[in-house]
């Protein structure tokens, strides 16, 4: 049986950069709601933006998933 290699760790540019663009898809999803409840002709601003709102999640999944992997092996952080 193969020993798993640990993921490398995510750096603070990383989790920054994953934080900012989570933020960034909320207001888009923000938008969009207000945009289609209260713009009658809203669909087609709300579909172009929401393929984009959805394309930054699925680029952010892997990082994700590393991040939650890393905090359930390790969650008291990495010791040096």
């Amino acid at each position: 049986m193969r020993a798993e290699i640990p993921p490398p760790p995510v750096t603070p540019a990383q989790y920054r950069a994953m934080r900012i663009r989570s933020a960034l898809v909320l207001v888009i999803w923000l938008f969009e709601i207000g945009l289609l409840l209260f713009w009658r002709w809203s669909f087609g601003l709300a579909v172009p933006l929401g393929l984009v709102a959805l394309c930054i999640t699925l680029y952010d999944a892997p990082l994700m998933r590393r991040l939650a992997k890393e905090k359930l092996m390790y969650p008291n952080g990495r010791q040096q």
